[in-house]
């Protein structure tokens, strides 16, 4: 349960997490939760990943001027951590990383490599990105917290997604022709996460016999996953994160 206590300073830690792993992203249409809509995302890290420490030490600079320095006076909830993901092998990916969740009641901007608009339904758990938080404390009817809001995704789309089990799509599984081939940022093979830019492979799908011949691929991208139901905090109303994802010092 959060502390009862006077309204906590106004001290906040905005920062950008560089080149981490997306899981269980929710980052479209999310489902609602006890009532209340969040748009949120994991953020795995390697054991030794560079901001790590940074990662730490924002927190509990938050959290001191929140509930003040004596550690034994924190509450569990409202309190967030760096967690370990050996807790959590029930979940594919999370085994020997480091991952915090983050949410926000507003639609965040999704982006790609050169800042152009990503398709958020596109957004798979597996994929590498970029991550921009606001660590800040929260008030609610006298009760005070500390939460990541979440700000903003990029997404590494030169990087290989790591297979976090999604399945087949509906056009893979019934041999449908793509209809929507301008979702995400870049419509290129190098900018599919799922596609090895080898066009002489024969495709699975039938191909489509027209007057000239021409084939038309199908759509591979994987099923997004379930939403981590996880939040523990109250959120608070606030701005939208910047697109262009500069790390605030």
């Amino acid at each position: 349960m959060a502390v009862k206590q006077k309204k906590p300073k106004k001290v906040r830690v905005e920062m950008t997490l560089w080149d981490v792993i997306l899981s269980y992203p929710d980052l479209a249409n999310p489902k609602p939760y006890k009532g209340k809509i969040y748009y949120k995302v994991d953020a795995l890290m390697e054991e030794d990943h560079p901001q790590l420490g940074d990662l730490r030490a924002a927190l509990k600079k938050v959290k001191v001027a929140t509930f003040g320095p004596d550690k034994s006076e924190w509450p569990e909830k409202g309190n967030p951590t760096i967690q370990d993901g050996d807790a959590r092998e029930d979940s594919k990916g999370y085994k020997g990383r480091k991952y915090i969740s983050t949410s926000t009641q507003q639609p965040v901007p999704v982006v790609g490599p050169s800042g152009k608009e990503f398709n958020p339904a596109m957004v798979k758990g597996g994929m590498f990105g970029n991550v921009a938080i606001c660590i800040s404390a929260w008030e609610n009817d006298g009760e005070v917290g500390v939460s990541i809001y979440l700000q903003g995704v990029q997404i590494d789309t030169k990087k290989k997604s790591l297979n976090f089990g999604g399945g087949k799509t509906v056009q893979k599984m019934f041999e449908l022709e793509s209809e929507d081939d301008d979702d995400g940022d870049d419509s290129t093979e190098a900018d599919n996460p799922d596609s090895d830019g080898d066009d002489d492979d024969e495709p699975r799908s039938k191909k489509k016999k027209a007057s000239h011949d021409e084939e038309d691929s199908d759509d591979d991208q994987d099923e997004a996953q379930e939403s981590d139901d996880d939040e523990d905090s109250p959120p608070v109303k606030k701005k939208k994160g910047k697109k262009n994802f500069d790390e605030d010092e």
